[in-house]
């Protein structure tokens, strides 16, 4: 596949303590969205509703987690089958009457955002909706209004269900379903499951899509008020934007939860013409910084101490949420790594890659002066559009290509995070010792941590930077791919094949080759290390240094639950 295609201040650092208290001004203007304050939640908790319909029954809704899937080039390899995610809806009847009692109750998906899109010229389905009522039966089709009911993949990724693939929004799964029990107590529970089929075809152009959606039950009809909501702080139309504080929440007339991923208030209903909250922030009274918590988990058997504590393995438990979007932790390292005296600083890689670009317009390899340094540092870092800056090309300077980083690139309020680091450009030659006809860079990973931090190497500080060959190296079990394999050597299915941070396709590395000054090193798209022309466009990931006051607020790590961090 081408690789041309695009894939809070230190404690504010003090205490801070804010109470507000945010009026919801419910106006009747026509065309507003309720997706304008009904949004995910995504820490995986479940939410619980409890009506009370007499003096001797109660109806109960309970909803898993949130359904979210991250479209990316590991989840688009052939062989990878599909992707998938699934959660429930729950309602329990308890009654207390020796006669039966019936109910009604509805359930919805709700998708909040959906960037997916058609990739075949007969627009087949690539994003599947199947659910299993309370009966266990599957529903088919037309059991959904206004969704067609498919099927599609072949062997092991034959998939049946609603096609989704470019739907958002409100989609209803079932009305008015009846709920009964007699002095006893009645379960009903839905199964909803989100598939992404992995097709035989081209595609790449999902690379870098997500999907976001999470089940609605309740015992009313959902409607989508024609609303217009402010929030107001002092008269202000403002909503603080701290991250990692604790939320505290009283809210009358609506039910409201906080949403730390995105850092924003969500109502989730109203039971009133008007509604107020109060809103209340202060730090936490105690922080599990990250850094600590990497460490920690050495010897659970995806973290190890090996020239940093790094993540190892086929895919470790080390997605993070950074700049309202997936990353993935490489690992926890000392200044012998990163130049900053006395700290463990966590370092990230962004989980998609940004596109193919050149490693330098000029086809040199000093990365002090290369445009993609440059591009890095200055328009993606800084959130702005470099496509005519001088420094974006998909290959030499002859390609011009899409830098456009205003929506994509660093937020300011995650910018805070980001150490300014040294990163260290000690390169290998390429060249053959004609003795014993073995080039210098075929060597395993520890020598390539050595010579990429070898003294007198060059260095420069900055705040973006891209993976070194040895973070590729030690991405992999030592019990899986010896440690005294050559990173030239990698391309096999116990060596890249367990490595969770190969799959980009051709991806760059910081590291230069100094035979000659044109060449860098870069992962191949079969697995092993070697070296391309600076000139040329390959895959990149944005790495980077987060500050050791960093913590978790929430999260295991997972892909569907990521560390969500807070400073």
């Amino acid at each position: 596949m081408s690789y041309f295609r695009e894939m809070w201040e230190n404690d504010k650092k003090k205490v801070f303590m804010l109470g507000f208290t945010i009026l919801f001004l419910l106006l009747l203007i026509v065309g507003a969205s309720f997706a304008f304050f009904s949004a995910q939640v995504g820490d995986g908790t479940s939410s619980k509703v409890q009506v009370l319909t007499r003096t001797n029954d109660s109806l109960m809704f309970e909803s898993g987690k949130d359904i979210f899937l991250d479209v990316n080039t590991e989840t688009l390899g052939l062989s990878n089958g599909n992707l998938a995610d699934s959660t429930f809806a729950r309602a329990t009847l308890k009654s207390g009457n020796s006669s039966s009692v019936n109910y009604t109750y509805y359930v919805y998906l709700q998708i909040d955002s959906n960037s997916l899109k058609y990739t075949t010229r007969d627009e087949k389905a690539e994003l599947i909706l199947s659910v299993t009522d309370p009966n266990g039966n599957e529903l088919g089709s037309d059991s959904i209004p206004n969704l067609k009911y498919v099927t599609v993949g072949s062997g092991d990724n034959r998939v049946s269900g609603f096609d989704i693939t470019t739907v958002s929004g409100l989609v209803k799964i079932a009305e008015l379903y009846n709920i009964s029990a007699n002095n006893t107590t009645t379960m009903h529970e839905w199964n909803i499951t989100i598939t992404f089929v992995n097709l035989d075809s081209d595609q790449f152009d999902n690379t870098g899509k997500a999907f976001d959606a999470r089940v609605i039950i309740q015992k009313e009809e959902f409607k989508n008020p024609d609303l217009y909501i402010a929030t107001t702080y002092n008269g202000s139309p403002i909503v603080p934007s701290t991250f990692g504080a604790d939320a505290e929440i009283d809210c009358f007339g609506n039910d409201a939860s906080y949403d730390y991923r995105y850092n924003r208030l969500i109502i989730r209903s109203i039971n009133a013409e008007s509604a107020s909250c109060n809103l209340k922030y202060t730090t936490p009274s105690s922080k599990n910084y990250l850094n600590q918590k990497v460490i920690s988990l050495v010897g659970n058997g995806q973290v190890f101490n090996e020239n940093g504590y790094r993540y190892e393995g086929e895919n470790p438990n080390n997605y993070i949420w950074f700049n309202n979007e997936l990353w993935r932790i490489i690992g926890v390292f000392d200044e012998a790594s990163h130049g900053v005296s006395g700290k463990n600083l966590v370092k990230i890689i962004r989980s998609r890659s940004l596109g193919g670009y050149a490693w330098d317009k000029n086809g040199q390899n000093d990365w002090r002066n290369a445009s993609l340094q440059k591009l890095l540092n200055n328009s993606y870092y800084y959130r702005t559009d470099g496509t005519h800056g001088g420094n974006c090309y998909i290959t030499s300077d002859t390609i011009q290509g899409n830098c456009n980083y205003t929506g994509t690139g660093i937020m300011d309020t995650y910018r805070d995070m980001i150490v300014d680091a040294t990163w260290y450009l000690g390169g290998f030659s390429s060249l053959l010792n004609e003795s014993d006809s073995k080039a210098e860079y075929k060597v395993p990973a520890d020598q390539y941590y050595a010579k990429e931090r070898e003294n007198g190497s060059p260095s420069i500080s900055s705040h973006i930077g891209l993976m070194y060959p040895s973070d590729f190296g030690y991405s992999v079990l030592a019990s899986s791919c010896s440690r005294t394999t050559q990173l030239d050597l990698y391309f096999t299915s116990s060596c890249s094949g367990k490595s969770w941070i190969y799959g980009a396709g051709l991806e760059w590395t910081i590291m230069p080759d100094t035979y000659g000054n044109t060449g860098a090193y870069r992962i191949y798209d079969i697995g092993y290390l070697s070296t391309n022309n600076t000139s040329m466009g390959r895959e990149v990931r944005p790495v980077l240094y987060l500050d050791d006051s960093v913590y978790v607020v929430s999260g295991t790590g997972k892909a569907s639950d990521p560390f969500i961090i807070g400073m």
